[in-house]
């Protein structure tokens, strides 16, 4: 147990020590650019491709709701707004154009912000063949697949609440019960998420049971921040700090939070699978 509880200190702590020598802050600013860039057309693109199936208006609602639940009413607001806007235009086809360029072009940003940072966090450089017109090319088809995934995620936990209620009709739930449903489904899917970008971004190979630690490990810390943080932005009043610009700098700042925990997880998964071999002897 003492031996356990060392092993655990250790790499907690050198984590900690690892996480503040990348620069996480800038590398984290400059992730969540790019995820905020990438928002609003992915909502759109979900709800214009959903739509026509469960209803646009059930879908916009579904998914204010999720980021309600998240960062609290006034940046879910903001969402909200955002979507209504983009309905509103005089032709969703011209939005369904622009947006797609846009999500490409942000989404591959994102991908490729995150495949430096976990570059620099493994301490290793992608090899001269990265920079030939194929492996470009190959790059680029590889974060258009990679966007799709994550679109696929974002799809599930959309239909997440609508299952959860199917379900409760059917067999009656607590409340609490439902709560606990609830997190395990996002924690879930928020593995599969870190575990896929953490085995696959970076230039080092790294096997699948390490990856899956540091996935767990990160889902669990980014679910209980996530409530952490949500309770404090719904505590706050945007309108004090210049009314709608107040609400969108907490959006990014959480986003932000966001991308430093998904950089603390690469730095414990990096730490994990270096050490595991003295929890094997």
């Amino acid at each position: 147990m003492n031996k356990w509880y060392k092993n655990i200190s250790s790499i907690i702590k050198e984590t900690g020590k690892e996480f503040t020598k990348h620069n996480p802050l800038l590398i984290g600013a400059a992730i969540s650019f790019y995820v905020l860039l990438s928002l609003g057309p992915i909502l759109f693109l979900i709800i214009f491709s959903l739509g026509s199936i469960f209803g646009e208006k059930a879908i916009e609602g579904q998914i204010v709701n999720e980021i309600k639940n998240l960062v609290g009413d006034k940046p879910a607001q903001i969402i909200q707004t955002l979507i209504e806007k983009a309905y509103k235009f005089p032709s969703k086809t011209i939005t369904l154009i622009t947006s797609i360029p846009l999500l490409f072009f942000g989404g591959t940003m994102v991908f490729y912000q995150l495949r430096n940072a976990l570059n620099i966090i493994w301490e290793v450089e992608p090899s001269e063949e990265s920079n030939g017109i194929v492996k470009k090319t190959k790059n680029y088809f590889f974060s258009i697949v990679m966007l799709l995934i994550v679109g696929f995620l974002i799809f599930l936990l959309v239909l997440k609440s609508p299952a959860i209620k199917l379900l409760q009709e059917n067999i009656p739930l607590s409340g609490v019960t439902i709560d606990i449903l609830d997190f395990v489904l996002n924690f879930v899917v928020l593995i599969f998420l870190f575990g896929m970008i953490y085995r696959i971004l970076p230039a080092v190979d790294i096997k699948w049971s390490d990856v899956w630690i540091g996935a767990a490990v990160t889902s669990f810390l980014f679910s209980i921040v996530q409530i952490l943080v949500g309770v404090n932005i719904s505590n706050t009043n945007p309108e004090d700090a210049a009314g709608a610009i107040g609400s969108f700098t907490i959006l990014f700042l959480w986003i932000f939070y966001s991308s430093l925990i998904f950089l603390f997880g690469a730095n414990f998964t990096k730490v994990y699978a270096k050490k595991k071999r003295s929890f094997n002897k």
